[in-house]
């Protein structure tokens, strides 16, 4: 009996052992389970395999015959693969695969997989899982054929026809089990004994017919032994290359490479294998066809090793060449990766091999690297290869410059990393070969210091990527750059560049280790060198400059290089120096210039805060045990001077001390009204702290420790273990701080302030009691019902933050509605508690909710008032961020939730459909006139109605309060749907699913506001995705259903107009909703499906009109997608074709649909690039460009069809009765002239011969059209279908009008605009070394003055200026004409000087401004004029087109006469204003020169004269731009009519923009002026100035423009007016009573407005101005550091004046308020504003920080007697502030209105005022001290916050709470 019941127990363990490995969860531990199952004994083992084969047999493969899925069929014989896939195979695994039964294997498999491929072909998605389970049954198949003998071949018949069968499908749902099944087909055409087995069946298979089809019978023959008849299904391009990548893999090496003497591979295997690369679909298609390319090298490489390759002709090693640099540029890294495999593996193949062609093939290799373009990250992926092969040596012959090139190309950040790697390559090998070391420094020292010290765009890349290195390589160099930069920086102080160079080498050299750890300023020429080790010191001064830049970049180098790990591995303290200038930096950049810069801050300090933490903790553990273990010893601690942890508590006090001095500082900086950036930065390193400093929760004071004294180590452990912030989580005041951010109109602020109190410990200081709670719930539920989003979002996040501190955390029960209520209740276990709170939770939300839709549905307006439903669901969405819906509950706790969750979605339908009552009206465009009628007689919509009879309510008209509440409840309804079905799995039946997709879907086609269709989207999205991921085949075929509703819904028929909406309302987003839930990395099944039928749609062939334009606005969407870029390249051909046929439709509601379409694809297909914004830069840079050969072989269906379609509109639309142009040709020229020319090297034998020659007659007709945009855009589009090497040919053909019908005026226009752009084209380099630029040049420049004229003498004056800008190209052509790189060219070194000559001096003739009186009255006049005198202007200057000095011979070619008077007559009154304006502004743009600074005074003059009649605001404005221009670059004095004139025009002119140039004119005229005295100003001019400050003022108010502000602060920087207005020029003046003091502060008064604008470029550029002031030998300092500067600097200079004193009193005391005013103010603050309104002027501007500066200087100056009147004034007015106060209800604002910016800032500000007037007393020694602390006493029990700030308030010292950490003076710190 007891071995019976042994064996029964026996044999249930190894039942439920076995049967965990059929379990389908357990797939990935299946493998441990065998081998765990191997160690059994040989009993048990063999029992154990009886109950498997019992399983297998008795219930895996009867299942696999009746499963209905492929996933249940192939997924039982999961257990079968794990054991067949396991290598090395244990005695389980080897007993399984002997004992299967391999023919009933078979059979199963191939039946798994014909159910796959009969659901893929019938559109059915395959999940994750199912995925996973065909790759694993596919590799089973591989395991079965690799061990089945040939003479039982045919056993694996059916699963390898099935797999077969699986090849053929287009979209596999798993590409690993499609190349698993083409190599498992490969591998059963083998024979062992026999090599050419396999390539026989190869050869069959693919190169017996066309190259690359794969032959289905061949193969299966082959693979099965059994003659098949001809197989009817193609395997797709995929499987095709699936079962060549096995051939390739199973073929025997050396057989291989024999076969047919090498034609085999390489005329068919490697042809083929390229062939797969060019055309593939998609990225992964091309990924494996690369592989496929690596394994065929490998094979090569090894078949070469053994002497069986004998040969590698030119031409396959030219194909194999091209296809990898064709691909070195891949957007799939993956595949970039096998390419630098393959072409490793090339060169190797040469180099070991080949050594015939060794030399020939290597420099045609790196003749071609080096030629790529530096932009690109391919050339030095090459480049890296090349140097490991051939060395740095040959590399750098061939390119002497390569290092300065590719570091000029790193600004680039893309291609830094790879430029950045193969330099490390480069410099380690050729320091290698040089074998001398100042060979080597002097190779990249002079390249590497001038990009260094070049500005932060380009010193960037540099720093981080080629320093590091460098000085990896050769430790010593850091010394010598480094002291070469400090001494230049020393030198030139001002030059910000240098001192960041600097810094930013001090933090490579400390990341390196190579820097003292005691003093981070002296450089070490080792890591963790000792003190022999050579180092260098940089000076503190230059650290102080860098602290304090104005660039920010400096100052992010300087935080990041305090911020880095003084020692790898370690966690070290900062030292003293380290923590004082990271507090400087900390205090003094939280108010930084923008999102990137504030963000780097945080990132950098989290590091540091980290580093301290761990460094802390570490040191306070150790006291911590051997404080504890004194004391369980009894013995005494050791405080001797030898203790060997007193340097490390020591230094960890240290850094407590400072974190705790840090924390006060940041909340010092988050006071009510400060600033957004200043709060939110604070806040953001607040949480930082909070999380990383954390208190030891198991570390306190007990009776164990008994009586310990102060120094105790356990006392100190205890401090060091504690958090600095631990005490304010505990403060009430601190927490109603928070609680006030929280409700704050910034988002970022709230998730900040949100964040940090969601780690405050529950309950909340000062909310300890259900009472106190629930009026807090009472504040924000009516916050909640806001119709302004800002305060419904503030409050849903508050109370989101009380339900998890008091409903989660401490188990209270919270309801919401309709009374508030909350009952404390007593703690359960946590499981209970947390579903109990979950549940209370949610029925709480949907009983606010459920009130909220009950009001709407009684009284619609009432509710809107109220948000409708919009709070209640805004709520619902974030508080369902605490709960976990798929959380571990009862059965009984769970159905309760399911419950709830089902009301709280029907909840959510009822408020949807209440919301699109009122929001899916009819739109009146689109309807009857009966309809409109109805419309206008809506009782709620009309606007009778929109008058409202409360008088108190002002807050928006009754129609845009409903639509806005209705919709914002849809839109968060939406999302509120979508995450709640997407966050839970068991939650909600089929059908519940079902219903809120089609109500979403519902809302979709109902709503046409666009951000409730986003919302809505994203929403539907969630739940598809969620469906998708379903292993539930009914979840999992819902969205397809959805899709096919919505192309039925798209072309139903009989739609009319009231179906046409704009752009198709939610129709485009139903689609996108679907088409983006399908999983990453899998096959779209859903866009492949409906993105054809939709361009059928389009295409008009099965639809009707108004279905089409529902397509086109679908299709835009979708190609306009990012997620979808990679999947819609295929559609894209097809997409553009099918857009440009829809431009000849009669409708004009599918041409408009159509031309958005085609915008859409046009971005796509051609990027970004805008031809205008080419033409006008000249960039060579063509990285965003797409060239004319890429493009076709990317489209190749595109060329015959363009060509077509484009000789068809050509043809029709010049034809002499034609009125209108083709409807396709804008379209075809557009995307045409958006192309790049290609080079001849783009053009070889593998381009399907693709040429542009199909155009070129078509284009040529477009250019003599009657339409000025024909023929323009025919000359763009001509320019790429050129051929590089042959444009002289096709420009002769153009201009002989050999091709066209008649020669007209049009003719001769449109063939100069084509010269024209292919100058410009040859100009910028676009066709690199294929032209000849002398040759080029000479050509011509000849054809242009053979037809000068008959294009000068056209009666069109836009010909004439045409042919003006082309001859004006070619000079500009000569002038920097390049020498040809060209071995074979013939071309002379200069060009045709007599060409050239007589057609410079025909521009300077036909460019004369008295021919401008007869391009009067004629077409293109305008046109005539700008280019004329723009011409003319330059050619008087000496510079051509491109603004580059005429060369001599130029020069000698052109007599202009005398240049001042050519100058004045293209600016004299009589000619037209558009000639007068182009002259000027050529002017202005042309650089000065030694000539121009000679003429000057006199243009001035001249200027200045024409600025009295001038009537157009163009030519004024420009005119005072050249004055402005002359007098900088002029010595000569500034005469009373210039200045006159232009203080006229300035103070007159009614336009802004003239006013705004004269201001920054008039700022130079005055510095002119005042430098013309020596400096000294007497009381004229400060009369003259102060019309000029006062419209500075005026125009430095943040009310005023941008335009306005900008032009205050340029003149104010440009004019230096801060610089002469200082002491001495206002003592100068005394008698003149105070008026100069008056004007000076009024200049400075408004430097401090600019430098305190919301603009960051003003900010600076006021910044410049007040440190230029200031100091004017150091760098500029930014905007913090500047206020305090320019304050410092006013008191220096205006101390003791009456208008300084009262400015600074001013400031500092505020505005006065009185009992009434200040209560008016309170209820202001509160009260509901309207719906829309804007936000202040200047949101930057921090009144309280000017306050406290001025209230530190004022402190000094004040007399007694005003001292003592003042501070009864500002006592009596605090004090009447603080009685209105006290009388306001408490309750209006969270946590107190004392804790509002609009009660907190006055009164903080009279309080600054009390304390100016107590120090001021106490500094002359009379009695004030009592009477401020009896202020600050009730000021502080009135508003606790301030407690926050004034450490009590009861020292008059300690107002400062913002400055006293601020206030830093440059080489403070020592």
């Amino acid at each position: 009996m007891r071995e019976a019941g042994a064996d029964a127990d026996a044999r249930a363990i190894a039942g439920e052992a076995v049967g965990a490995l059929f379990e389908p969860t357990l797939r990935r531990a299946r493998r441990l389970m065998q081998s765990e199952l191997g160690k059994w004994s040989s009993e048990h083992l063999a029992l154990a395999l009886d109950i498997f084969m019992g399983i297998v047999n008795d219930e895996a493969m009867v299942a696999a015959g009746r499963s209905k899925t492929s996933s249940e069929a192939l997924g039982a014989l999961g257990a079968l693969a794990s054991c067949f896939a396991t290598k090395p195979s244990g005695a389980f695994e080897r007993a399984v695969v002997d004992a299967i039964p391999r023919r009933a294997l078979a059979v199963a498999l191939a039946r798994g997989f014909e159910l796959a491929v009969v659901e893929a072909r019938a559109g059915v998605r395959a999940s994750p899982n199912d995925v996973e389970v065909l790759a694993e049954s596919a590799a089973l198949a591989y395991a079965m054929t690799t061990s089945q003998g040939r003479e039982d071949a045919t056993t694996l018949e059916p699963v390898l026809r099935a797999l077969y069968a699986f090849l053929t499908l287009d979209s596999a749902p798993s590409r690993d089990a499609t190349f698993t099944a083409g190599v498992t087909l490969a591998r059963a055409c083998c024979d062992d004994n026999r090599p050419e087995t396999s390539l026989e069946a190869l050869e069959a298979t693919f190169f017996a017919g066309a190259r690359g089809a794969c032959d289905g019978s061949a193969l299966l023959r082959a693979a099965t032994r059994v003659a098949s008849a001809d197989e009817t299904m193609r395997a797709s391009s995929f499987g095709a290359l699936a079962v060549l990548r096995g051939f390739i893999i199973t073929a025997d090496d050396a057989a291989l490479a024999r076969r047919r003497d090498g034609d085999a591979i390489f005329h068919d295997v490697l042809p083929a294998i390229c062939e797969f690369i060019e055309h593939g679909d998609d990225v992964h298609h091309r990924f494996h066809a690369v592989t496929c390319l690596k394994v065929a090298l490998e094979k090569m490489k090894s078949a070469a090793s053994m002497g069986a390759l004998k040969t590698f002709p030119r031409d396959a090693f030219d194909r194999i060449a091209f296809v990898i640099a064709s691909r070195w540029e891949d957007t799939f890294g993956h595949t970039v990766r096998e390419i630098q495999t393959c072409f490793g593996l090339l060169l190797d193949i040469i180099v070991d091999s080949f050594e015939a062609q060794y030399d020939d093939y290597v420099d045609r290799v790196i003749s071609r690297a080096l030629r790529r373009p530096a932009e690109q990250k391919s050339k030095y992926l090459a480049l890296r290869v090349l140097i490991t092969k051939f060395g740095a040596t040959r590399i750098l012959t061939a390119d002497l410059d390569l290092l300065s090139k590719t570091l000029d190309a790193m600004r680039e950040a893309s291609i830094a990393p790879a430029a950045s790697s193969m330099l490390a390559d480069l410099s380690s090998a050729y320091m290698s070969e040089l074998k001398s070391i100042s060979k080597w420094r002097e190779w990249w020292l002079p390249c590497v210091t001038r990009c260094v010290s070049a500005e932060s765009k380009a010193r960037a890349p540099i720093v981080t990527y080629v320093l590091p290195l460098f000085f990896k390589q050769d430790g010593e160099s850091v010394i010598e750059f480094t002291k070469h930069l400090s001494n230049e920086a020393k030198r030139d102080y001002r030059n910000d560049n240098l001192i960041a160079a600097v810094v930013s080498v001090l933090k490579v050299a400390r990341n390196l280790q190579m820097v003292d750890p005691s003093r981070i300023t002296v450089v070490r020429a080792a890591a963790n060198g000792d003190a022999s080790t050579p180092s260098y010191e940089v000076d503190q001064i230059v650290i102080d400059h860098a602290m304090a830049s104005v660039d920010k970049t400096a100052r992010l180098d300087v935080l990041e290089w305090l911020c880095l790990e003084g020692r790898r591995g370690s966690a070290t303290l900062p030292g003293s120096y380290e923590l004082k200038l990271l507090k400087r930096m900390v205090s003094a950049n939280l108010r930084g210039e923008s999102v990137s810069f504030r963000s780097a801050i945080v990132t950098l300090v989290s590091k540091v805060f980290v580093r301290m933490w761990t460094g802390v903790n570490q040191i306070g553990q150790k006291v911590r045990r051997r404080g504890e273990a004194a004391i369980k010893k009894g013995i005494v601690t050791n405080r001797a001077k030898d203790d060997p942890l007193k340097s490390d508590i020591e230094r960890a006090t240290e850094v407590h001390a400072f974190v705790a001095e840090i924390v006060c500082v940041l909340i010092a900086n988050v006071y009510p009204g400060a600033p957004f950036e200043r709060r939110c930065t604070a806040l953001e390193l607040l949480n930082v702290i909070a999380d990383t400093w954390k208190t030891a929760d198991d570390f306190e004071l007990t009776e164990k420790h008994g009586t310990v004294e102060h120094g105790h180590d356990v006392i100190i452990a205890r401090r060091l273990l504690t958090s600095p912030y631990d005490a304010y989580m505990r403060d009430e005041a601190f927490t109603n701080l928070l609680l006030g951010a929280l409700v704050d109109s910034w988002e970022k602020l709230r998730m900040t302030a949100f964040d940090l109190l969601r780690r405050h410990p529950a309950p909340l200081a000062g909310i300890e009691t259900p009472e106190i709670l629930a009026k807090r719930l009472e504040w924000a539920l009516q916050l909640l019902r806001s119709p302004r989003v800002r305060e419904s979002g503030a409050a849903a996040l508050l109370i989101r933050l009380l339900i998890r501190k008091y409903g989660f955390d401490l188990n209270w029960r919270i309801h919401l509605g309709p009374v508030t209520q909350v009952v404390e209740h007593a703690r359960d276990a946590a499981d209970v508690a947390k579903s109990g709170a979950t549940i209370q939770v949610m029925e709480s939300l949907c009983d606010l909710l459920e009130q909220d839709i009950a009001l709407a549905e009684r009284d619609v307006m009432k509710a809107s008032q109220r948000s409708l439903a919009h709070g209640a669901v805004l709520l619902t969405r974030f508080a369902l961020c605490e709960i976990d819906l798929n959380g571990k509950f009862d059965e009984s706790t769970q159905k309760r939730i399911q419950d709830s969750a089902s009301r709280l979605m029907a909840l959510a339908g009822r408020a949807t459909d209440l919301a699109l009552d009122f929001i899916s009206q009819p739109d009146a465009l689109g309807a009857t006139a009966e309809e409109v009628k109805t419309l206008q007689h809506d009782d709620l919509m009309d606007d009778a109605e929109d008058v409202d009879d409360d008088a108190s309510l002002d807050l928006a008209p009754k129609a845009q309060i409903i639509t806005t509440a209705c919709w914002l409840t849809v839109k968060e309804t939406s999302l509120l749907t979508g995450e709640i079905i997407a966050s839970s799995t068991d939650v909600f039946s089929f059908d519940a699913i079902k219903s809120t997709g089609e109500r979403l879907m519902k809302v979709l086609f109902a709503v046409k506001h666009t951000g409730a269709l986003e919302k809505t989207r994203i929403g539907m999205t969630a739940v598809c995705s969620r469906l998708m991921r379903s292993d539930d085949a009914a979840m999992k075929a819902l969205p397809q259903r959805w899709l096919e509703d919505l192309l039925d819904q798209l072309n139903r028929p009989g739609q009319g107009i009231r179906d046409r909406v704009r752009r198709s309302a939610g129709l485009p987003y139903a689609f996108m909703s679907i088409l983006l839930a399908e999983p990453k990395g899998q096959p779209r099944l859903a866009l492949d499906g409906a993105l054809p039928r939709l361009l059928d749609i389009a295409s008009g062939v099965v639809s009707s009109d108004i279905p089409r334009v529902h397509a086109f606005n679908v299709i835009r969407v979708i190609f306009a997608d990012r997620d979808l870029t990679m999947d819609t390249t295929p559609y894209a051909a097809r997409g553009v074709q099918v857009c440009i046929d829809a431009f000849s439709s009669p409708t004009w509601e599918i041409q408009n649909a159509a031309t958005l379409a085609f915008a859409s694809l046009l971005t796509k297909v051609c990027g970004y690039m805008n031809t205008v914004t080419r033409a006008r830069h000249f960039t060579a840079d063509g990285r965003h460009e797409v060239k004319f050969v890429e493009f076709f072989q990317r489209f190749p269906t595109l060329m015959t069809y363009l060509g077509a379609e484009l000789e068809k509109a050509t043809s029709l639309s010049c034809l002499e009765t034609s009125l209108d142009v083709h409807p396709s040709l804008y379209p075809i020229l557009a995307l045409l002239s958006r192309l790049r020319p290609s080079l001849d090297k783009d053009k070889s034998a593998y381009t399907d011969g693709k040429c542009g020659d199909d155009f070129f007659v078509p284009l040529v007709r477009c250019m003599s059209g009657r339409y000025l945009a024909v023929r323009t855009a025919a000359a763009r589009a001509m320019v790429p279908i050129l051929p590089s090497t042959r444009l002289c040919e096709y420009i002769d053909k153009i201009f002989t009008f050999e091709l066209v019908d008649k020669v007209n005026l049009n003719a001769i226009h449109g063939a100069l605009l084509c010269f024209l752009e292919v100058i410009n084209e040859v100009r910028r380099s676009a066709f690199s070394d294929d032209v000849c630029w002398a040759a080029f040049s000479a050509d011509a420049s000849r054809r242009l003055v053979a037809f000068a004229e008959c294009a000068v003498g056209a009666p069109c004056p836009m010909i004439s200026a045409t042919w003006l800008r082309c001859a004006e190209a070619i000079v500009a052509i000569e002038n920097s004409k390049r020498k040809c790189a060209r071995s074979n060219c013939a071309c002379r070194t200069t060009g045709d000087e007599n060409a050239i000559g007589e057609m410079l001096r025909m521009i300077w003739q036909c460019a004369a401004p008295v021919l401008s009186a007869n391009a009067e009255g004629h077409p293109g006049a305008s046109e005539w004029h700008r280019t004329a005198a723009g011409a003319r202007v330059r050619l008087t200057l000496g510079f051509d087109s491109w603004l580059v000095p005429l060369n001599d011979g130029l020069c000698a070619n052109l007599d202009t006469g005398d240049a001042l008077t050519a100058l004045l007559d293209t600016i004299s009154q009589d000619l037209p204003y558009e000639y007068r304006a182009e002259a000027y502004k050529t002017m202005f743009k042309t650089p000065i020169t030694k000539d121009t600074k000679v003429l000057s005074d006199k243009l001035r003059h001249f200027a200045a004269e024409n600025l009295a009649t001038e009537s157009r605001h163009t030519c004024a404005r420009r005119a005072l731009q050249c004055i402005d221009l002359w007098t900088a670059s002029s010595d000569a004095n500034v005469s009373s009519t210039v200045f006159t004139a232009v203080e006229s025009i300035t103070f007159s002119s009614i336009n802004e923009r003239v006013r705004s140039e004269g201001m920054r004119c008039l700022a130079v005229l005055y510095k002119r002026r005042i430098a013309q005295q020596n400096g000294s100003l007497n009381i004229d001019d400060f009369k003259s100035l102060d019309k000029f400050t006062r419209a500075l003022s005026i125009g430095s108010a943040p009310a005023q423009s941008a335009e306005t502000r900008r032009a205050a602060v340029d003149a104010l920087a440009r004019g230096d007016l801060l610089l002469y207005l200082n002491l001495e020029n206002v003592k100068r003046q005394e008698s003149s009573h105070d008026f100069p003091a008056q004007v000076a502060l009024s200049t400075w008064k408004c430097a401090l407005t600019l430098v305190e604008d919301e603009d960051v470029e003003i900010r600076a550029k006021a910044s410049i101005a007040i440190s230029r002031a200031v100091a004017p030998t150091v760098p500029s300092a930014h905007s913090e550091e500047s206020l305090c500067d320019a304050f410092a600097h006013m008191h220096s200079n205006f101390a003791g004046l009456r208008e300084f004193d009262d400015y600074c009193v001013q400031l500092a005391r505020g505005l006065a308020h009185d009992e009434a005013s200040f209560a008016s103010v309170i209820s202001n603050a509160t009260s509901v504003r309207r719906l829309f309104d804007k936000e202040a002027d200047n949101i930057h501007a921090e009144p309280l920080l000017l306050a406290q500066i001025a209230a530190t200087h004022a402190s000094q100056t004040l007399d007694v007697e005003r001292a003592r009147e003042g501070l009864r004034d500002v006592t009596e007015r605090i004090e009447c502030m603080l009685r209105a106060l006290r009388a306001s209800p408490e309750d209006v604002w969270v946590g107190g209105i004392a804790g509002h910016e609009a009660c907190f800032l006055p009164i903080s500000n009279a309080i600054l005022g009390a304390s100016v007037f107590a120090k001021a007393l106490e500094r002359q020694n009379l009695p004030s001290g009592e009477s401020f602390r009896e202020t600050m006493r009730s000021a502080s029990a009135a508003i606790p916050q301030l407690r926050l700030f004034v450490n009590g308030g009861l020292d008059m010292y300690d107002h400062v709470y913002l400055m006293k950490h601020r206030l830093w003076h440059l080489g403070a710190i020592s």
